[in-house]
Parts: C-alpha cells; sequence; structure tokens
C-alpha cells in the first residue's frame, strides 16, 4: 500500500510541478524524498528549480554531478547576470581563469567584493592584483564615506590572501601615503 500511495504522490507532485503550481513550497521536501534513481529527470529539474532560486553552492554542489557538461555550460549561460552567482559556479567547476577573467572585468564594487573571495586560493597574488586595482580605480571616482567602507572591507579580504600578507601591508602603506589623501587613513 505504501508504494501505491508513493507513485501517487509522485505523480500528483510532477503533475503539480510542471504546471508550476506550488514549486516554491515543494522543492525542498521533493529534494529531499525523491529518489534519483528512480526519477532522474525530475530529480534533476528539482535541484535545478533549488540552485535557480536560492543562488548558493549548497544545490549547484548537487547540480553539478547530475549534469552533462553541455547542461552545465547551458546553465552557467542562464546566470550570466549574476557575477556573484557565477563565480560559485566558476570556482566550484575549478575554471578559475574563467573567474579570473571575469573579475578582471569592469563591475561595481560591491559585486567585486562577493566575488573576489572565489578566486583568491586559487590564484594569490592575482586576486591581491585586482584588488588594488579595484581600489585604485574606485578613488579615482569617488570618495566618501561608503567609499571607504569598501575599500576597508576589500582590505580586510587582501589582508586574508595566504602568501600575501606582506604585500596587502604594502598596499595598505600604498593607500595611506595616496596623493589626494584617503581620509580613512589620516591620522
Amino acid at each position: 500500500a505504501r508504494e501505491e500511495n508513493w507513485e501517487e504522490y509522485m505523480r500528483i507532485g510532477k503533475t503539480l510541478w510542471y504546471k508550476d503550481f506550488y514549486k516554491y513550497d515543494c522543492a525542498v521536501p521533493f529534494f529531499r524524498h525523491i529518489d534519483p534513481g528512480k526519477e532522474p529527470e525530475f530529480f534533476k529539474d528539482v535541484v535545478r528549480h533549488l540552485a535557480n532560486t536560492t543562488r548558493t553552492g549548497e544545490y549547484y554542489r548537487v547540480l553539478k554531478d547530475i549534469l552533462s557538461e553541455e547542461e552545465k555550460g547551458e546553465f552557467l549561460e542562464q546566470q550570466k547576470m549574476d557575477h556573484h552567482f557565477c563565480a560559485i559556479i566558476l570556482s566550484m567547476e575549478n575554471r578559475h581563469e574563467e573567474l579570473l577573467e571575469r573579475l578582471s572585468r569592469n563591475m561595481d564594487i560591491m559585486t567585486f567584493t562577493k566575488c573576489i573571495p572565489y578566486l583568491v586560493e586559487s590564484h594569490p597574488a592575482e586576486s591581491l592584483q585586482l584588488i588594488e586595482d579595484k581600489i585604485m580605480s574606485e578613488l579615482e571616482h569617488r570618495r566618501g564615506r561608503s567609499l571607504y567602507k569598501d575599500i576597508t572591507t576589500l582590505l580586510q579580504s587582501a589582508h586574508l590572501i595566504k602568501g600575501q600578507e606582506e604585500n596587502a601591508d604594502l598596499l595598505i602603506q600604498k593607500l595611506y601615503n595616496h596623493k589626494p589623501p584617503v581620509t580613512c587613513f589620516e591620522g
């Protein structure tokens, strides 16, 4: 009897899912209870939905193991406007060179600050250089407390890069001596 109830549950659940009813309410319970061996495509759709809606590595970690390389490429392409989620995906896929290239492009400092931690382990020196470039670029165009807060956050990230502590200190010294003065470093 339990097997019949389960089959009926799955039949109704899939019907509702594919008609876009209750997706947000049912996704996590489906994720927890679907047997991927019995319902591989349905499970993949549920995990894809959860990865898309949470935009974290938690569900992408599962999804990456069940997507083909072509499907991974399509999924990443769909996320291209969300730089932070792309950084998570590229890091998890060990596509660090592509992440380095993306972070080298012009992006706002808040997004950059969220994304840079996904590169520091694989590319410590390049990460510090990107941080320095971002800070110097921002100093050319902005002033004020919000900028100084952003700079402080980036400098904290820079100081956590293993093997780059001395270079991070040199960057701080460079900013301290910057002309015009960076107000947050004044006595």
